[in-house]
């Protein structure tokens, strides 16, 4: 039990100031994912793919309901920010974000996994707001540093920051799991990267080419994807040393899929190097 304590970090706190910049940073990712993603595609019929699948076909390819929610997050986010609810709007944001991206989700013919640690960290968030939002003097204010924050966000428990590190353990370590059950150690054979990047990959890049007249290349890469995946599982327990392995793997891996498909989950990379570098022991309460 007590190393639990210690891999969660009970009882361990810092100062709001980073906690609050996280919060910051977080909202304006998950803002440019709503951006990203508000464009509806026509395709077969995919409901039940997320919560929202039961609603009429008219909603789910409803812009006008996609801007309204892409809206009504942007204000719920500057509420959070200025401390206004703290009870209930980390939640309300949450909803009204997960709720435009399902919208999206029912209506593209391909997958999209861009916001889902987005969306994980910001329950997590709203759970802080939850928990720290004190009963009286909500919305006052006070000065940390040369900050000015909502007196809750004074307390930043690094359990918030093990559980965010827990995020992209699910899931990246959940893609390697995923990989490994559905195709099993072959899935890194070479051949289907060369297949995907015929389908679908950026053709005019000399990475591209490279990988495509080269099968023992492209198998190293597959094998490097699978190691870096399955290193996720160590974030939780491993140092400050191998969170900054990861993140320079995450690095790579993001740049790789930018250079060869033209997407490399841009808010992952963001958030990574906000909460897998530790930025946070500069904030240790004392």
């Amino acid at each position: 039990m007590k190393r639990l304590e210690q891999i969660m970090g009970i009882g361990v706190s810092y100062q709001g100031t980073f906690g609050y910049l996280s919060l910051v940073v977080l909202l304006a990712c998950a803002f440019n994912t709503t951006l990203i993603n508000n464009i509806v595609h026509d395709g077969p019929d995919l409901h039940l793919i997320t919560p929202f699948g039961f609603l009429p076909e008219t909603l789910i390819s409803s812009l006008f309901l996609a801007n309204c929610l892409r809206v009504l997050f942007t204000i719920s986010s500057i509420f959070w920010i200025a401390g206004f609810f703290l009870k209930f709007i980390g939640f309300t944001t949450t909803f009204l974000y997960i709720f435009h991206q399902s919208l999206y989700l029912e209506r593209i013919i391909y997958a999209d996994h861009s916001f889902y640690i987005v969306a994980q960290i910001l329950i997590l968030f709203s759970f802080w707001s939850l928990l720290y939002a004190k009963k009286e003097n909500t919305n006052s204010y006070h000065l940390i540093g040369k900050v000015v924050l909502p007196r809750y966000l004074s307390i930043y428990p690094k359990w918030l920051i093990q559980l965010t590190l827990l995020s992209f353990t699910t899931f990246y370590g959940y893609s390697f799991l995923a990989k490994i059950v559905n195709s099993g150690w072959s899935w890194a054979n070479g051949h289907s990267l060369q297949l995907w990047l015929f389908l679908w990959g950026n053709s005019s890049h000399s990475l591209t080419q490279s990988i495509s007249g080269n099968f023992k290349l492209a198998q190293y890469l597959q094998v490097g994807a699978l190691i870096f995946e399955l290193l996720a599982f160590g974030l939780l327990i491993g140092g400050k040393k191998f969170r900054f392995l990861w993140f320079t793997l995450h690095l790579i891996f993001t740049a790789g899929n930018e250079a060869l498909y033209g997407y490399g989950f841009t808010e992952n990379l963001i958030l990574s190097f906000v909460f897998l570098l530790p930025w946070e022991r500069k904030f240790r309460r004392a």
